[in-house]
């Protein structure tokens, strides 16, 4: 909501998105009507167990607010003895007469009559530069530097190459390749060399090795006519429009890559015009770490340490998807009301613009019923396993892996030291999947993140 919280309309109209509020559990029957409905029920009856949610929505035009209403805008599945369920909260008795069992620990989902368990997964800790030395096999690079940006459900990859060959490092994200790095920079708002130097490192012969891709950018710089008047950061501008936005003009090509800076690179940085210059100090110093590992200074970062680790739990996992389904919500719904506003219809009702409430539903069903994510993960919802009780509980504390259990990665497989006492050293399967998949320890304990956002 953070990023998708506003949406600006042709002809000065905009929408407003507020609160997201999630109902009771409920059915619709045959007949239309919404009745109450249990866990147990929904096994019964072979249904999901979910509520509706309701979205604020407020339309604005001419300065002025012109409807505000709070419409249903589909179903959102819900986890067993969570604080929306009806479960929740309640004693062995009370349970019993629901007809459930008091020792059943919850935290699953009922979708179509199955119960469905998201199990978690390992993954990269976010926000967090990661620096590694690529194997001798690797011809083109041989280290590489990258930092999983996270803010607000938003993801995105940024990959720092160094490539002994020449000394020069370039950057890899999102659709982007090999961007000579001291171009992001100059884009960034560090347009003199000098700064980006000193803003890399105060030790000269790390700030030296830097030199190389100082060349290498201004190279790829002079390439492209300088237009009268143009800065070098315009001309940075111009670079990465031209890969983002090939064959559109000039003033859009730098438009475009002012919002991808803006919106998309380094987001946990900030979102604003301001945090462009804190998102060029950032990248110099994940410049400076990669350097300093490449000349030996530093050694490499472990990625089976589990300081550069993070556990992906069932509500992370529902929020990824949950915030596919919605981005394709609000995408019909700016073009349902630009399509009204164009064809001179101006009295624009939250209503009218949303409808077919199923298609957040049906997304998050699908995760849910296949397993697949939208990132493309497979594997991530499974049938639960309820062979006895104890097997349920293995399940429910399951940790996946998702490096792909085709290959050796010994290292990847072996139990490393900061596990102890989060990971079961002995619980896990035999064959192809050794060491991939694990549960967690019998007292661990997974915490909550905190606001990234200052205190």
């Amino acid at each position: 909501m953070d990023s998708l919280g506003e949406i600006e309309l042709i002809e000065g109209y905009k929408l407003i998105l507020g609160k997201i509020e999630v109902g009771e559990p409920e059915i619709t029957e045959f007949d239309g009507s919404r009745t109450s409905v249990t866990p147990m029920e929904a096994r019964i009856r072979k249904l999901t167990y979910q509520a509706p949610l309701y979205l604020e929505i407020r339309v604005y035009g001419a300065g002025m607010e012109l409807h505000r209403e709070s419409v249903k805008i589909g179903y959102l599945p819900l986890m067993v003895k969570s604080k929306k369920c009806v479960l929740h909260g309640l004693s062995a008795e009370e349970l019993a007469e629901l007809g459930e069992d008091p020792l059943d620990p919850g935290g699953y989902f009922i979708v179509n009559g199955s119960e469905r368990v998201l199990v978690m997964r390992d993954d990269i800790a976010p926000n967090k530069i990661i620096v590694e030395e690529k194997p001798a096999k690797s011809k083109a690079y041989s280290h590489v530097a990258q930092v999983i940006s996270s803010r607000a459900g938003l993801r995105s990859r940024l990959f720092l190459e160094y490539y002994p060959r020449d000394g020069t490092i370039k950057a890899s994200f999102w659709t982007l390749t090999k961007i000579p790095v001291a171009i992001l920079l100059k884009a960034l708002g560090l347009e003199r060399d000098d700064d980006i130097l000193k803003a890399i490192s105060s030790d000269e012969e790390i700030s030296n090795m830097f030199i190389y891709s100082l060349g290498d950018a201004v190279r790829k710089l002079m390439l492209g006519k300088k237009a009268e008047g143009e800065t070098i950061r315009e001309m940075a501008l111009d670079y990465i429009g031209r890969r983002l936005a090939r064959g559109a003009p000039k003033r859009d090509r730098i438009a475009i890559a002012k919002d991808f800076l803006q919106n998309r690179f380094l987001i946990h940085i900030g979102t604003t015009e301001a945090d462009n210059i804190r998102k060029a100090y950032y990248l110099a110093k994940m410049i400076e770490k990669l350097l300093k590992v490449v000349s030996g200074r530093q050694p490499p970062d472990d990625r089976d340490h589990f300081a550069n680790k993070r556990i992906r739990l069932a509500g992370d996992l529902m929020q990824e998807a949950f915030r596919y389904a919605f981005y394709q919500l609000v995408l019909r719904t700016r073009r349902k009301a630009e399509a009204l506003i164009s064809s001179g219809v101006y009295e624009i009702s939250p209503r009218r613009l949303v409808s077919g409430e199923g298609q957040i539903t049906s997304k998050l069903i699908s995760c849910l019923s296949t397993g697949i994510w939208p990132r493309g993960e497979l594997g991530i919802s499974q049938n639960l396993d309820r062979t006895n009780y104890i097997a349920t509980l293995q399940h429910l504390r399951r940790v996946n892996s998702p490096l792909p259990s085709g290959l050796p990665l010994h290292e990847a497989r072996q139990i490393h030291g900061t596990s102890i006492g989060r990971l079961c050293p002995l619980e896990t399967p035999e064959g192809t999947n050794v060491g991939l998949v694990r549960t967690l320890a019998t007292f661990a304990d997974v915490t909550f993140g905190i606001d990234p956002k200052p205190i």
